[in-house]
């Protein structure tokens, strides 16, 4: 094995790998031993941390908040700014942003486990969707900026890993299909999240997978190898980015690894 490892931890791990001590009624005492063992083994630099940015944004809003949110139509901040004039010819430039002023308020989870992880040494995954949601708790020098020449190399990947996810009904699919999304009435899937009136538990559910998904793909476009989780690996989670079916896709076409903490301590012997 060659060190650091990589690892991109999911929600589900990294909040017991910062936090050991944290309580579960899923978690055992090898869970325990397993989360202490991959603590000691970032602190000492065998493993080498990561999150998605989704996991943070996306899926960090509150379950009553996540409609009224993600519907919102002042997400993105546009500025139009007049560069030069030369005789009848206006050049200018629009700059979009997110609006980091719409997202609801943080719970503890940003006052006690993205600290611990961040002084841990944990580094952010930036996601590349356009207007995507923006939390301010997540400071710019949080994120991981990887030395590269061309600057377009992992936001194409991971708008073709989506597409292959998406493609197979999983991801933000999954989203847009739960809301009644249809592409020939030439409106936003904003205008259809903010008309439905289905079951909130099966948004809340549709919005993890999509945020789940673009973890993965993130994940992937930074050539990363090993996914820490424990969804799925318990029972076979059908319809999700990691059930049994898209797991084996993943697999086939990429240089991925889905691996549980308990898996993943084992594989640690520096």
């Amino acid at each position: 094995m060659q060190y650091p490892i990589k690892v991109t931890f999911d929600k589900n791990t990294y909040e017991f790998v910062v936090y050991p001590e944290k309580k579960s009624l899923q978690k055992s005492l090898e869970d325990e031993k397993s989360y202490c063992k991959i603590y000691l083994a970032i602190k000492s630099g065998c493993i080498q941390p990561f999150l998605s940015e989704t996991i943070l944004t996306i899926e960090a809003i509150d379950g009553k908040d996540r409609k009224n949110t993600l519907s919102r139509k002042d997400r993105l901040i546009s500025t139009n700014i007049i560069d030069d004039i030369k005789g009848n010819t206006i050049y200018s430039s629009l700059t979009i942003k997110p609006n980091k002023e719409i997202y609801p308020a943080n719970s503890d989870h940003y006052y006690i486990y993205l600290p611990k992880a961040i002084e841990l040494g944990f580094k952010i995954l930036p996601s590349y969707r356009l207007g995507k949601i923006t939390n301010p708790a997540i400071a710019s020098d949080w994120y991981y900026a990887p030395k590269t020449n061309d600057a377009l190399e992992i936001p194409n990947k991971f708008s073709s890993i989506v597409r292959m996810i998406e493609e197979r009904g999983f991801g933000f699919s999954a989203l847009r299909k739960l809301i009644g999304f249809n592409e020939l009435e030439n409106k936003s899937w904003i205008y259809f999240l903010d008309k439905y009136t289905g079951s909130n538990k099966q948004l809340q559910k549709m919005v993890a997978e999509w945020s789940d998904a673009d973890s993965v793909a993130i994940h992937i476009a930074y050539g990363i190898k090993y996914f820490c989780t424990n969804d799925g690996a318990r029972k076979n989670k059908t319809n999700s980015i990691f059930g049994k079916e898209m797991r084996a896709i993943l697999r086939a076409n990429y240089d991925i690894e889905f691996v549980t903490p308990i898996e993943l301590a084992q594989m640690i012997d520096c």
